[in-house]
């Protein structure tokens, strides 16, 4: 009666899923089951989370309202990390926008103000390999700069 309460009052995204466990609890699938189903077809953790909680509980036997109430108190300390991992990481992000940028660039202020300076990297063999070698590896800094950027938590 209160997962279907919750699906009637709270709107989409939380009230939906809460509807789908109780279509499939009016369908015969036992209340565990069908919110583990759910919490795996979604692929959220703190789902997967309510899923394990109340699958616990509902084993065990307890208050269901202090669970929800610390298991809700996780979920906001996880957003609360995940808002300062973002603000963290966005100062090496922007680093590493200009780091790309700044070399593009200059290269293209020199093409057009003195063509003839940048004439032999077209030119010859060897100004086409270091071209080559320097957008190879501003790749490859830009790749290394993203993976130091994604913190996992």
């Amino acid at each position: 009666g209160a997962f279907q309460s919750i699906a009637d009052e709270i709107g989409d995204p939380v009230g939906g899923l809460f509807a789908e466990i109780c279509q499939e609890q009016a369908l015969g699938l036992d209340l565990r089951d069908s919110i583990r189903r759910v919490a795996d077809s979604r692929g959220n953790t703190d789902m997967k989370l309510f899923a394990t909680a109340v699958g616990i509980q509902m084993s065990t036997g307890g208050n269901l309202a202090d669970v929800m109430d610390s298991l809700s108190s996780v979920m906001r300390a996880r957003m609360r990390l995940n808002r300062r991992v973002r603000a963290l990481t966005a100062s090496s992000r922007q680093s590493k926008n200009a780091l790309l940028v700044i070399p593009i660039v200059l290269f293209v202020f020199l093409n057009i103000s003195s063509p003839d300076y940048v004439k032999p990297m077209y030119a010859t063999w060897e100004g086409r390999c270091m071209l080559i070698a320097t957008a190879v590896s501003m790749l490859f800094g830009a790749w290394m700069m993203q993976k130091l950027s994604v913190l996992k938590h």
